[in-house]
């Protein structure tokens, strides 16, 4: 038999443009700049308690399951969409991400009214935001709502919500475009 002169093939896609980082133990902080990525996947990695994801280009970011996230901070131009669920810890979300479109962040906990106001200050284009099973979520981070004037899908089930009339508000301003779109999910304790 004659000996392979087998060459590895070179890697020719460097910097990478798909990362996924899953169930990482002892992955507790996490700094990336990577305009280069094409998708990015950070969930289930449970001991990872603060990301801060800068210059990312992916359409969309999936953080489920990092229940000991307490601290994310996002700035991205083509992120549209952006999945939190089961981020039971999360207590600080700072976004500055004008493509966004989707926040899905149902289970949670820790997500507080003061935390939905700075999420929302900058006034992304969000068409759905889930907030079910939020405990902290009511009445003050509702407020925050009024620059949401494209939502069209709001999921406010298991929350401490009370008072409906900053969601009336948004409704109010896209009655004269398309109230029918608008599906409100709404669970008062």
């Amino acid at each position: 038999m004659k000996p392979s002169h087998h060459q590895p093939t070179p890697h020719t896609s460097w910097p990478p443009q798909a990362l996924t980082v899953g169930n990482c133990k002892h992955l507790s902080s996490l700094s990336l700049q990577a305009p280069q990525l094409a998708s990015l996947c950070l969930e289930e990695n449970g001991e990872l308690q603060q990301a801060t994801l800068l210059n990312i280009s992916v359409p969309a970011l999936s953080m489920g399951a990092c229940s000991a996230l307490t601290q994310l901070e996002l700035a991205s131009d083509t992120v549209t969409s952006l999945d939190l669920r089961g981020c039971g810890c999360l207590r600080s979300l700072q976004l500055n991400c004008p493509a966004l479109k989707s926040i899905d962040a149902k289970f949670c906990g820790e997500l507080s009214d003061e935390c939905i106001q700075a999420a929302l200050a900058h006034a992304p284009p969000l068409e759905r935001l889930v907030l079910s099973v939020c405990p902290l979520v009511g009445d003050k981070g509702l407020a925050a709502l009024g620059v949401l004037s494209g939502l069209v899908y709001l999921d406010l089930s298991y929350t401490e919500v009370q008072d409906l009339a900053p969601v009336y508000q948004v409704i109010g301003v896209e009655c004269s475009r398309n109230v029918t779109g608008m599906l409100l999910l709404l669970w008062l304790w």
